[in-house]
């Protein structure tokens, strides 16, 4: 979207319970080049339970316009819509959103700023790729994100490391679009409202490899287990928004949930032995390339758990994690 003033863009950043990130990823953010053809403001939507976040955790960021907002509702959802109603309100042209735990790669602002001074698109994802320590299960450390393909529609939609354009979420002189309350906790919110931005208002919602950051898979997320129960849980959220989407009748695919359900599970559970099987057949002799399908196909196949945990009724809670 092109204007005759300067870009005014906000970085918004949405945070629960990691304010060593946060106060990590603002130092960062204050070294990164600031083109003076645009200018900038930064949102902070604090959301603790109490208010935690103070101006002396912005660090050197307070050079720049800033807003600390507090939104003690928990949820990724009513998170990300009070950071679009504080972007709205200080009239910014683009609400660039950041994950709190991510590390920004040296050019990410300057790709961005020459980006949005250019492009025709609505709502842009950056590249988001997983970092992991030695120490990591090769199969878990195999789960690589592949990069959005440049001026394309990102095949993983997510707010990680986005882009949206004022006349998106302004709801005077745009389309007030907002993220659903459905989604506040299980996840899959940044999916619905970009298929909702493309099916029903004909939004141009691409990806671009070069506004880049990665995010350190450590503890946890670096374990086996915990990759297994993320796929299964997502695989719940997919059904989820499939489910939302036919109800208020934007759903692509005519076919009742169950039919979708039992499609997707047989695929994922025959790819899923198959890519197992070629995984451990490669195992003895080409070591990453067998955990890499190992994993891959272990990942489907918790897949088809989530399959029938959605079946069973079960909402995950993706929210934190």
């Amino acid at each position: 979207m092109k204007t005759h003033r300067p870009l005014f863009l906000a970085v918004g950043i949405c945070t629960r319970g990691r304010k060593a990130q946060l106060r990590h990823l603002l130092h960062a953010l204050a070294q990164q080049s600031f083109p003076d053809i645009a200018s900038y403001c930064l949102i902070i939507i604090d959301n603790n339970d109490a208010p935690t976040v103070t101006q002396a955790d912005l660090g050197p960021m307070t050079a720049y316009p800033w807003h600390i907002v507090h939104q003690p509702t928990p949820g990724l959802v009513s998170a990300r819509n009070t950071l679009l109603e504080k972007a709205e309100e200080i009239d910014v042209d683009w609400q660039i959103g950041l994950d709190d735990d991510v590390v920004l790669e040296a050019d990410w602002l300057a790709n961005f700023v020459a980006l949005l001074s250019e492009t025709t698109a609505d709502i842009i994802v950056g590249a988001t790729r997983y970092t992991y320590p030695p120490e990591a299960h090769p199969i878990a450390s195999g789960n690589r994100v592949k990069p959005p393909v440049m001026g394309q529609p990102p095949k993983r939609k997510t707010t990680c490391n986005y882009a949206m354009a004022r006349h998106v979420f302004d709801k005077d002189t745009g389309l007030g679009l907002r993220f659903d309350p459905y989604f506040n906790e299980m996840g899959g919110e940044d999916v619905d409202l970009m298929v909702r931005a493309k099916r029903i208002h004909d939004l141009d919602v691409i990806g671009d490899p070069r506004p880049a950051v990665s995010e350190p898979q450590t503890g946890k997320r670096a374990t086996l287990r915990h990759r297994l129960h993320l796929s299964a849980e997502a695989q719940v959220t997919t059904f989820r928004i499939k489910q939302r989407h036919k109800e208020i009748g934007i759903g692509a695919n005519r076919l009742p949930m169950w039919a979708n359900v039992l499609l997707r599970t047989n695929r994922d559970f025959v790819y899923g032995l198959g890519d197992v099987a070629y995984g451990l057949c490669n195992l003895p002799f080409r070591r990453d390339l067998g955990w890499r399908h190992t994993g891959l196909g272990l990942l489907q196949l918790a897949r088809c758990v989530g399959s029938f945990q959605y079946l069973k009724g079960h909402i995950p809670k993706l929210y934190g994690q």
